[in-house]
C-alpha cells in the first residue's frame, strides 16, 4: 500500500513537472512568434475630404473628427479624396464597411464593387482593394448605401497599405488566438465523436454532442469576430453567415446540455422556468433565419433580441449558481468556477459591445470580444467536471 501511494505521489509530481514545462514552452514560443513582425510601409490619406451624405455636401471634411447623425437603412453616403505621391509596394486601398454596399472608382473608372441596396447580407470589416501601379496622385470616389440600422456616425480613414506585410503582421498579431480558436473547435468536434460513439453504451456521454455542438459553433463565431476568418477569405459576406447564425444557434445547444446535466437536481419549478428559456432560445434563431432569408429583417438587426435571451439565460443560471454556493453543493465545483468566468466575461463583452456601437462613435470598428478565453477556460473546468461525475458515478 505505502509503494502505491508513493508511486502515486511521483506520477503527480512528474505531471506537474511536465504541465510546467509545456507552459514555458508555449510562452517562449509564442513570444518568438510575435517578434518576427515584418516592417510595413503603408501612406495614410489625411485628406481633406469631400463628403456627401444623402445628398448634403460637407468640404474639406477631417475624418479624424468629422460626426453626423446615425446612419440608417437607405442612407446613401459618397467621399472624394486624393490618392498619396508616396509609393507603398503590393498596394492596397483599405476602407472599413459596416454593413454597406460600396463602389470604388478611380479618376472615373470603377475599381471596386460589392453588393447592392437591396443585399440582405453583407458584413461588416475591412476591405483591400487593389490599387494599380500608376496610383500616386489619383482621385478616388467612394459611394456607399446603407443597408442595416447600425448607428454609425463616422467614417473610417482610409489608406494605402502594403499588403503582403500588413497580412503577415495580423496573423502573427492574432497567433495566440488562433491556436485557441482552432483548439476549441478540435475540443468541441473530438467531444462530438465521442458523444455519438458511446451515446448508446454510456447515456450520460451522448449530452457532450450538445455541448460539442454548441461550442463549435461559438467557436466559429470567435474566429469572425476576431477577423481570423480573413487569414483564408477576405469575403465580408462570408464573416457575416459565419458569424449571425452562429451566434443564434450556438447558445441553444451550450442550454440543452446545461439543463441535462446541471440542472438535474434543481426543483420542478426551476425545470420549468428554464424550459421556458430554452424553447425561447431555440425558436429565436430558427424565427431569425425564415425573417432573414424570406427579406423582412435580416441578422444584424436581430442582435440585439439575442443579446436579451442571451442575458436572460446567463442571468438565471447565475442565480441557480449562486443559490448552490450558497447550499454548499459542490458536485460541480469544477463547472461552477468555469461557468462563473464566462458569464462575467459575457456580462462584459455585451457591455463593451453597446459602448463602441453607441458611444465609440466608430460602430462596429475596434471592437474584438473577451469571450474566447473565457470559452476555453470553461470548456476546461467542463471537461474535468465530467470526469470528475463520472468517477463519482463509477464509485
Amino acid at each position: 500500500m505505502t509503494g502505491t501511494k508513493t508511486d502515486n505521489k511521483a506520477v503527480r509530481i512528474a505531471s506537474v513537472i511536465i504541465v510546467i514545462i509545456a507552459v514555458v514552452l508555449f510562452v517562449c514560443f509564442f513570444r518568438d512568434v510575435r517578434g518576427n513582425r515584418y516592417r510595413e510601409d503603408h501612406a495614410d490619406i489625411p485628406g481633406p475630404f469631400e463628403v456627401t451624405i444623402n445628398g448634403d455636401p460637407y468640404h474639406e471634411a477631417d475624418l479624424t473628427s468629422f460626426s453626423f447623425p446615425e446612419l440608417k437603412r437607405g442612407d446613401r453616403v459618397s467621399y472624394r479624396f486624393s490618392l498619396p505621391e508616396k509609393e507603398v509596394p503590393n498596394p492596397v486601398l483599405r476602407l472599413y464597411l459596416d454593413h454597406a454596399a460600396v463602389s470604388v472608382t478611380v479618376d472615373g473608372e470603377s475599381l471596386f464593387q460589392k453588393g447592392s441596396p437591396d443585399s440582405r447580407m453583407l458584413g461588416y470589416g475591412y476591405v483591400n482593394i487593389s490599387l494599380p501601379a500608376d496610383y500616386p496622385g489619383k482621385s478616388v470616389l467612394v459611394e456607399m448605401d446603407i443597408i442595416e440600422n447600425e448607428g454609425v456616425t463616422s467614417l473610417s480613414v482610409p489608406a494605402v497599405r502594403d499588403y503582403r506585410a500588413m497580412m503577415h503582421n495580423f496573423i502573427i498579431e492574432n497567433s495566440l488566438y488562433l491556436f485557441f480558436d482552432f483548439a476549441i473547435i478540435v475540443i468541441c468536434l473530438t467531444l462530438m465523436v465521442i458523444g455519438v460513439c458511446f451515446s448508446g453504451t454510456l447515456p450520460s456521454v451522448s449530452r457532450l454532442v450538445f455541448l460539442g455542438a454548441g461550442f463549435f459553433l461559438m467557436g466559429i463565431w470567435e474566429m469572425s469576430n476576431y477577423d481570423i476568418v480573413s487569414i483564408f477569405s477576405d469575403s465580408l459576406v462570408l464573416r457575416g453567415y459565419m458569424e449571425y447564425p452562429s451566434l443564434y444557434f450556438g447558445p441553444f445547444f451550450v442550454s440543452v446540455y446545461f439543463y441535462l446535466e446541471f440542472f438535474s437536481g434543481c426543483s420542478e419549478r426551476l425545470k420549468k422556468i428554464y424550459r421556458l428559456i430554452l424553447a425561447v432560445q431555440g425558436a429565436f434563431p430558427v424565427i431569425a433565419t425564415l425573417l432573414h432569408f424570406t427579406g423582412l429583417v435580416h441578422y444584424p438587426a436581430m442582435l440585439t433580441v439575442c443579446h436579451a435571451i442571451l442575458l436572460v439565460n446567463v442571468g438565471f443560471v447565475l442565480a441557480v449558481l449562486l443559490r448552490r454556493v450558497f447550499r454548499h453543493d459542490d458536485t460541480h465545483r469544477y463547472l461552477i468556477v468555469g461557468l462563473a468566468v464566462m458569464i462575467a466575461v459575457t456580462f462584459l463583452d455585451v457591455g463593451r459591445f453597446y459602448y463602441f456601437k453607441y458611444f465609440s462613435g466608430k460602430g462596429s470598428e475596434g471592437y474584438v470580444s473577451y469571450l474566447l478565453s473565457s470559452f476555453f477556460v470553461f470548456l476546461v473546468a467542463l471537461i474535468m467536471d465530467f470526469l470528475s461525475n463520472q468517477r463519482r458515478s463509477l464509485y
